[in-house]
């Protein structure tokens, strides 16, 4: 017997995994990427990440700024201080 069922294609719906597209004048902003050095074999790996995709989406380096703390408990203040 020959299976008659049609597969429906997913609609962003049934998608699972969120697509975030970043704005085309990307490099029309500023960022700061603030990076805790606890665990810094995870933070550092994160961070290169970070500047690889803002490169990728042409943000010059002198868009960008990085922080880095040697805790997380001061991230949100920092976070909180460069978003004034």
């Amino acid at each position: 017997m020959v299976n008659s069922s049609v597969e429906k294609p997913m609609n962003e719906k049934d998608d699972p995994l969120e697509s975030i597209a970043a704005p085309s004048v990307a490099s029309q902003f500023r960022y700061a990427v603030i990076v805790s050095e606890l665990n810094s074999f995870i933070t550092d790996q994160l961070l290169r990440g970070a500047l690889r995709t803002l490169g990728s989406h042409q943000v010059g380096t002198s868009n960008i700024k990085v922080v880095h703390f040697p805790g997380a408990y001061e991230i949100p203040f920092m976070a909180n201080v460069l978003a004034k």
